[in-house]
């Protein structure tokens, strides 16, 4: 009981290693405690030990603990592993018992848009949403998903839903852009990248989307511009645009020929453009 009322309290206090140790203590005493062992795993996450956490949630499974908060955390964690198959059905297993967590919907949705699982990573994000519609992170991802799914009116809606609840949302500005260029629109996709390096200036990603816009647009000198101030801040960019196809319209420019020694080499074996 000492032990434990330490451990609170060193956790309480931020004193992580402290705490690990005082539940090592512990389960040296009572190892058939499930909540000490999820207490000691949620302390190793602290300090970075996520394999003993995960072990921690296991074993605190193992001996009847508190199913929806040890399967939540341990998918946590083994997302963090790279453990995706594994997380996502810990996540699947942790809605078995709480079916409103909208986090829970949230992560799996999540790992399962990373896995190229679109269409049932649409259906979990769009669970999340409807339990918690005021999170504009949510909607963004959403956004994602059904975007991966061809729907982009959809998409549109759910970025201009994130954008409406947090306006400084760049990532949602700069999804929106994307969208814009995929439906033929690239000015209204060079507004959403200008809002997004007002939000993130030197953002590599925003900078580059911007000059690929530009050369669409055939402003080959705003997008040289850009091209310079993103490899003068980010140099290793430089091997990437050496090889993108998408500037081609640029390389006979004397501006543009200033800016190689800055890029990377083209790839020895460039990919056909078509027959």
């Amino acid at each position: 009981e000492a032990w434990n009322d330490l451990a609170t309290c060193q956790d309480s206090l931020g004193k992580a290693r402290e705490a690990v140790e005082s539940y090592r203590r512990i389960l040296h005493q009572g190892p058939d405690l499930p909540q000490a062992w999820y207490n000691y795993g949620n302390a190793q996450v602290e300090v970075g030990d996520l394999s003993g956490a995960r072990d921690s949630y296991l074993e605190g499974l193992r001996l009847g603990g508190s199913e929806f908060t040890l399967l939540y955390n341990l998918g946590w964690v083994q997302s963090r592993l790279g453990q995706t198959s594994e997380a996502i059905a810990s996540y699947r297993k942790a809605l078995e018992f709480r079916r409103e967590s909208h986090r829970s919907w949230y992560n799996l949705g999540n790992l399962l848009l990373q896995g190229g699982q679109v269409e049932e990573a649409r259906q979990c994000l769009r669970r999340a949403a409807s339990l918690r519609r005021d999170d504009p992170e949510i909607w963004n991802n959403l956004g994602n998903a059904c975007l991966d799914c061809g729907r982009t009116f959809e998409a549109a809606r759910c970025y201009r839903k994130a954008l409406r609840l947090d306006s400084g949302f760049h990532s949602a500005w700069n999804n929106l852009g994307i969208l814009h260029e995929r439906e033929g629109r690239p000015a209204e996709a060079l507004d959403c990248y200008r809002r997004c390096l007002a939000l993130a200036p030197n953002h590599p990603m925003y900078q580059l989307n911007r000059a690929l816009v530009l050369v669409s647009l055939d402003e080959p000198e705003e997008a040289i511009r850009e091209l310079t101030r993103l490899v003068e801040s980010e140099p290793d960019f430089g091997c990437l645009l050496g090889s993108l196809e998408a500037l081609d319209p640029l390389r006979c420019r004397p501006d543009f020929l200033r800016l190689l020694p800055l890029l990377g080499p083209p790839p020895e074996n460039p990919v056909p453009k078509g027959p």
